[in-house]
């Protein structure tokens, strides 16, 4: 019997072009031409010849063909054109690159925001400005849109693309940048390649499923909401990076632009930050060093805090000013109690969250039980604070006005960390 050591497949130049072939088919079929609003028959055929030129060069994959970087750079290549071509489909290619704006629900009031942005912005640097043209005059940019301000100054930065454009380019580029953000911020987090990747495709079969809510977001045009879910995954990621002494350079710039897209970041980062710090300190010497490295993470802290005011000035300011102004918001995700909660996630069709919550419970155990558990309390610590504010928060001061059951998505976000071990 032959004991030499077993070589790895590796993905040959047909592979390779059936990979390419593939993901131009998968794409083709997203195109308007085939029809929208409903399943196509030349769109399910493409996409089936899609998924046959596939199998092949997947095969492989599964098998490995070493530990190589470049094997994992393959895999993460794969998982983000199967997320391409899905984002494709609820935002069409033809769409992106002409001049219609997206109307609907939220999107078109977003877009009179940022219009208006644009024309103050171009001479006075604000985003913000009194508005005769909305509810017979009104301080704009202020109190109501606070959820648009990334959006906004993005647009304005963009002023030589037309608005249409430079606000559909900016959608996209919140969805398209998911798998990379959240595989990042998992392999930071102390996840490894095969977890993280199944963390990462567990969440993408949630995502693209869209119940609950993801598809209402995706629809009402709170991509923004949507954007800083996945973002918070690789900011946390970050900061464990920065309290075990390891190269965080992004944590300083894209800790304070993720508050700049959407304001409920603060909701989302403090509880894992603390399940980190938490953890972090028990393994630091006692004693002077002790002292020393908690001095210079809670420093580091502040001044990143300090950062985030002044790059969100823009907009905090008009808003504190005016914020007396602010009228109650208890319409939208008001979710009664443990019962409502449970309600939404065992409605018919959300079968693929029910299976996230499943496995993240199943990888929770694991880690556990495997002496891991230095790498559960963020995701953990993180999306059980969520749940409740998703289940309680209308009946608490602050959350009440937040529309809290928006929480049960990046609750879910969270949880798919936990997935890839289970």
């Amino acid at each position: 019997m032959n004991s030499g050591t077993y070589r790895a497949r590796k993905l040959s130049l047909l592979d390779w072009i059936l990979l390419g072939t593939a993901l131009a088919t998968g794409i083709l079929s997203t195109l308007r031409s085939f029809g929208t609003g409903e399943i196509t028959v030349p769109a399910v055929v493409l996409l089936a010849v899609a998924v046959l030129l596939c199998i092949r060069p997947l095969t492989v994959l599964a098998g490995g063909f070493g530990e190589s970087g470049r094997r994992k750079g393959t895999v993460l290549a794969v998982v983000f054109s199967a997320h391409l071509i899905a984002t494709f489909f609820v935002f069409t290619p033809e769409d992106i690159l002409n001049s219609r704006p997206v109307i609907s629900l939220d999107h078109s009031v977003h877009y009179q925001q940022v219009e208006r942005a644009k024309e103050v912005f171009g001479y006075s640097y604000r985003l913000h400005a009194y508005d005769p043209y909305f509810m017979a005059g009104y301080p704009g940019g202020t109190v109501f849109d606070i959820d648009s301000k990334g959006l906004e100054l993005w647009c304005a930065l963009l002023s030589f693309i037309d608005t249409a454009r430079a606000f559909k380019l900016f959608i996209l580029l919140g969805h398209l940048i998911l798998p990379f953000s959240f595989f990042s911020g998992s392999r930071r987090l102390g996840f490894s390649f095969d977890e993280s990747i199944l963390s990462t495709m567990v969440l993408l079969a949630f995502w693209h499923w869209g119940r609950p809510y993801v598809g209402e977001f995706r629809f009402a045009g709170m991509f923004s909401c949507l954007m800083v879910c996945h973002l918070s995954v690789y900011i946390i990621g970050l900061f464990r990076s920065l309290l075990r002494g390891k190269e965080a350079r992004a944590f300083w710039f894209i800790g304070p632009l993720t508050f700049l897209v959407h304001p409920t970041t603060v909701v989302l980062l403090p509880i894992p930050f603390a399940a980190l710090f938490l953890g972090e300190r028990r393994h630091v010497s006692s004693g002077k060093v002790h002292r020393r490295w908690e001095m210079q993470v809670l420093t580091k802290l502040a001044i990143w805090c300090l950062f985030i005011i002044a790059v969100n000035v823009i907009w905090l300011l008009p808003l504190l000013r005016y914020l007396d102004i602010k009228i109650a918001s208890e319409t939208f995700f008001q979710i009664d109690g443990i019962g409502g909660l449970i309600d939404i996630l065992v409605k018919p069709g959300n079968l693929p969250a029910l299976l996230l919550v499943a496995l993240s419970i199943l990888g929770f155990v694991h880690l556990l039980r495997s002496g891991r558990a230095g790498d559960s309390p963020a995701p953990a610590a993180g999306s059980l604070f969520l749940l409740i504010i998703t289940a309680f928060g209308i009946y608490l001061h602050v959350f009440d006005q937040m529309e809290p059951g928006r929480f049960l998505v990046p609750a879910l976000v969270f949880m798919s960390l936990l997935a890839g071990p289970g």
